[in-house]
């Protein structure tokens, strides 16, 4: 009878009209996706070199293939509020800005701020101070820091900013140990961006570092897996993640504090680091893993965007909604979900590297940001950075850094997913990822060796081990002799100081990372497009689908 109760109680559940129609919807989805899934396993393109021991061929891309275009859209711009009346000035000091509380009948004697200081405990937690009463003579301390303003009309800012606090005494160290040819490495990250993508989506951007900074491009730049932990971790420490090559963790349960980065040399040779990615949800180092117990480098963004993910007051519970709606041609108003406050977030982490540099001015310094959130589920979402990226690196110019700074503009990987995937050009671009470097002036005059190798090197294959060889040589100075390094007695990476081989083959697996793109033959099975145009379409539909029912049906986590 129980049996029967239970047949009867799911039969009352399913009819009812509202489940019904929610029930309907959902398998019509998996049969549209089970449709595409077909479509793919068919085979659409099929990769072939003919000899492993032959020497790679480097693919031709066009960032203006024609079959890619027809995916390019111009999504709306990004609207965020209007100007901030509180603001943090170069030196670090919180201030008020007097014309946007003119714009609202207020003035500082008429304001009353609170502020609450932020302070990280693991990478999930963090300690929020008691609110305490704050005027623009008070220094506040800490990088990260809560305010809330209010006026004789009520409440007018609420918010979280940034800053760099600096230990006096490590900055005196940091200060005395510097030495010439100790340029500084800045490590400017932007995901699932391919060299095609990055030309296609960020023009502005392209064109400053190449034409205005003289930024070397690497037409044969290679991910060495699949997304971007598996391949961060082979840039910061030249070893395979997951591998027997670096101590063995569970990456669930255990903390990553043991892996070999690359942060870790560059502190021990007196050099301020920073390390700051601006979506917490897919934080590399935090995605299905446990992140670090301490603070892996002396300034680090994620308790920033942590503190703003469990404050319902910020953090867009519908942003994945927002987005998917946006990408698919239903235009919304306002910020969709990608500005905090007066901010877009990537202009958040632009800032916050600002200060960095401005606070570290005369000592040496290593950063790795990464930035997630334009790119990583739609491609489009990269013009929005364009013209604030483009920006941010002409205050570096302006400023000088680029007097002193190694600047790498880089990606993981390509798109990965996504109805472009039936394209055999997108299949290309997702192993070859964007990556652009410049050298200051000083240095390629001093060693005109170094310039000559990394011209020739843009037409020439490389990896992600190589430009690890490159940043060891950064770290200590070799420019007259540049590197390479073994792992188990194999060579794995060449440092792009120096001439990489023009005869790379697949031979050896593991050894060779570049059969990502070792192409002898493209042979496309799908005709002109590889799918139908109303598959393409269903498939679209999917996505946004997918997008709205796990925002309205799935219980939210944190």
């Amino acid at each position: 009878m129980k049996l029967v109760e239970r047949i009867c109680n799911i039969r009352a559940y399913i009819l009812n009209k509202k489940r019904f129609r929610i029930v309907i919807l959902i398998l019509v989805l998996l049969t549209i996706k089970r449709v595409y899934r077909v479509n793919q396993e068919i085979g659409v393109v099929v990769f072939k070199h003919s000899e492993n021991t032959a020497p790679c061929v480097l693919p031709e891309v066009d960032p203006f293939d024609p079959k890619m275009m027809e995916f390019v859209k111009n999504p709306v711009p990004i609207t965020c509020s209007d100007p901030a009346i509180i603001y943090v000035d170069s030196y670090n000091n919180l201030q008020y800005n007097t014309t946007a509380l003119k714009c609202l009948n207020e003035s500082p004697d008429t304001v009353n701020c609170e502020v609450s200081l932020i302070t990280r405990k693991t990478d999930d937690f963090n300690t929020i101070s008691e609110p305490f009463l704050w005027k623009p003579s008070m220094n506040i301390s800490g990088d990260f820091f809560r305010v809330k303003c209010k006026g004789a009309n009520g409440l007018l800012f609420d918010n979280h900013l940034t800053r760099i606090e600096r230990t006096p005494k490590r900055y005196k160290r940091l200060r005395e140990s510097l030495k010439e040819d100790k340029y500084n490495v800045l490590l400017f990250g932007i995901d699932s961006m391919s060299r095609s993508a990055g030309i296609r989506q960020l023009p502005k951007v392209y064109k400053f570092l190449t034409e205005t900074l003289g930024g070397y491009d690497f037409k044969g730049y290679t991910k060495v897996a699949d997304n971007t932990f598996v391949n961060l971790v082979p840039l910061l420490s030249g070893r395979f993640a997951y591998s027997d090559e670096l101590p063995k963790i569970d990456y669930i349960k255990d903390w990553l504090d043991v892996l070999p980065i690359m942060w870790k040399n560059f502190s021990k040779e007196d050099t301020a680091t920073l390390l700051a990615e601006d979506y917490p949800n897919l934080n590399a180092f935090n995605m299905e893993k446990s992140g670090f117990l301490n603070s892996p480098t002396d300034h680090y963004m994620r308790p920033f965007w942590r503190a703003i993910k469990i404050s319902t007051l910020f953090y867009d519970k519908t942003i994945d909604m927002k987005h998917a709606l946006q990408n698919s041609d239903i235009s919304l108003t306002g910020n969709y979900g990608m500005c905090l406050e007066d901010k877009p977030n990537h202009v958040v982490v632009t800032n916050y590297l600002k200060q960095f540099m401005q606070t570290y001015k005369d000592v040496r310094k290593f950063s790795l940001s990464f930035l997630t959130e334009l790119s990583h589920e739609y491609q489009n979402f990269l013009q929005l950075g364009d013209s604030d990226i483009v920006e941010f690196f002409e205050w570096l110019h302006r400023e000088g850094h680029t007097n002193n700074t190694i600047i790498i503009t880089f990606s993981d990987h390509g798109m990965r997913f996504g109805e472009i995937q039936h394209l055999y050009v997108a299949r290309i671009e997702n192993r070859m990822p964007f990556l652009n470097i410049v050298l200051p002036p000083s240095l390629k005059a001093k060693y005109p060796t170094v310039a000559k190798s990394m011209r020739l090197n843009q037409e020439r294959l490389s990896s992600t081990f190589d430009l690890h060889a490159t940043l060891r040589d950064i770290l200590h100075g070799n420019y007259k002799s540049p590197g390479q390094f073994y792992v188990n007695k194999k060579l794995r990476g060449i440092s792009l100081f120096k001439p990489l081989p023009e005869d790379r083959s697949c031979a050896g697996k593991k050894s060779s990372p570049y059969c990502n793109n070792c192409i002898k033959n493209i042979i496309d099975l799908s005709g002109d497009s590889g799918q139908s145009g109303l598959t393409l379409k269903l498939f679209q539909m999917v996505i946004v689908a997918n997008k709205v029912l796990r925002y309205k049906y799935f219980k939210w986590k944190q």
